[in-house]
């Protein structure tokens, strides 16, 4: 599966498939205040959980975690892979 749809999946089992359903890759879903501080611990522990992924505080950044892309992308960099997150 391809890491953005693995990322909206994923923020979608957070705060709802409809929410998620009606924005776009790059909206910053923290900015826009669809997520709360509480909903984004969630988020990452469900990633961690979800990928075996580590998700250490340096990489708690809007840049990974701000944007269903941003978190494809993180996804992909930290598998290690040279797959298009898209």
């Amino acid at each position: 599966m391809a890491a953005v749809a693995e990322a909206r999946q994923l923020l979608a089992s957070i705060i709802g498939s409809e929410v998620v359903d009606s924005i776009r890759d790059d909206d910053r879903f923290f900015d826009d205040q669809l997520i709360d501080s509480l909903q984004l611990m969630e988020l990452v522990d469900a990633f961690q959980s979800r990928f075996g992924i580590d998700v250490s505080g340096e990489d708690l950044s809007p840049e990974n975690f701000g944007s269903i892309a941003g978190m494809a992308q993180f996804l992909t960099s930290k598998r290690g892979t040279n797959e298009s997150p898209s």
